[in-house]
């Protein structure tokens, strides 16, 4: 769907990210999408490497509000210019549908005014007295990797070593 008219149905799809750090055998994250949205869409483009820019190598970075209630991961590319979003209709409040903070969310940062960026945040842990508009996915298997990463003092050798869509 490289032309962007062409909007494909996301809800539902499975996709997965091998993580490997530090010499282990990669781990397998599975992904749920939630909805047809943008950010579900450009997922999709992330884990398709179909404009040429997808997770693989991307970095997972420290735990943010580690600790408490919505701790969250951040995953998001080197420099703010490459986690520019792939889709011009991505805003800040691309979902129709608020999403409670839950471990196992997936969702769109919203670091700048516009968040119209590709950087996507892993909730660790619960916050159900906090909503976010920005959700898109749910981590349905592998949660416990991401949580294993928030532990590590050195994230220097954690990489996403391949990703995609499941076939059903």
């Amino acid at each position: 769907f490289s032309d962007e008219n062409i909007q494909p149905l996301t809800d539902g799809i499975k996709t997965f990210l091998d993580i490997a750090w530090s010499g282990q055998e990669p781990r397998r994250v599975y992904i749920k999408m939630l909805g047809n949205t943008a950010r579900a869409r450009q997922h999709l483009l992330m884990v398709t490497g179909q404009c040429g820019v997808s997770y693989r190598d991307l970095h997972i970075y420290n735990p943010i509000n580690q600790g408490k209630s919505g701790e969250y991961l951040p995953i998001c590319p080197h420099n703010s210019k490459e986690a520019m979003s792939l889709l011009k209709d991505l805003t800040a409040t691309d979902n129709v549908n608020n999403h409670v903070k839950k471990a196992g969310l997936v969702a769109g940062a919203r670091y700048c005014k516009n968040s119209n960026n590709m950087i996507v945040i892993i909730y660790l842990t619960d916050d159900p007295e906090k909503e976010t508009k920005t959700g898109f996915a749910q981590v349905i298997s592998g949660l416990e990797i991401f949580q294993d990463i928030a532990k590590c003092n050195d994230k220097s050798n954690i990489k996403i070593v391949d990703c995609g869509v499941v076939l059903s």
